[in-house]
């Protein structure tokens, strides 16, 4: 993915960002309520989701753990995509999208997959394409 790519990627991402921060925390799912700082594994399935659809095709669930704080992002073709780093004290970026996270390098990773809402329980399935329509909403 050469600059200019990365770059219309990066504000397809952080427009979604902007969605999630400005979307009324309350109609939220428990996981998503106290976003970045709570459970971002939601967050990830529901952007994976959205790029998708912008025609982005699949990306892989990379879940780790840095100094007993779990996270999860995505990744696909060695482009790191994050929406939730944040909520650790040593980032101040909001979202990263970039071709070498040597931050992200720093976890303990455990899991990488494909990610899709398909995998997920039907209920969960649901809440959280429920909740995709609410932040879309917002994008504008």
């Amino acid at each position: 993915m050469n600059e200019v790519e990365l770059y219309k990627l990066f504000k397809v991402v952080l427009d979604f960002r902007k969605a999630i921060d400005k979307c009324d925390k309350l109609g939220l799912p428990a996981s998503l309520n106290k976003f970045p700082k709570s459970n971002c594994s939601d967050a990830v399935f529901i952007l994976a989701h959205y790029l998708k659809e912008k025609g982005y095709g699949e990306f892989d669930y990379v879940s780790g753990d840095r100094w007993n704080v779990p996270h999860s992002w995505l990744v696909k073709d060695k482009v790191v995509i994050d929406i939730s780093c944040d909520k650790f004290e040593d980032q101040e970026n909001k979202v990263i999208v970039t071709a070498n996270s040597k931050w992200h390098n720093e976890f303990i990773t455990d899991v990488r997959e494909k990610t899709s809402l398909d995998m997920l329980e039907p209920e969960i399935k649901d809440t959280l394409l429920n909740c995709y329509k609410k932040i879309v909403e917002g994008i504008g």
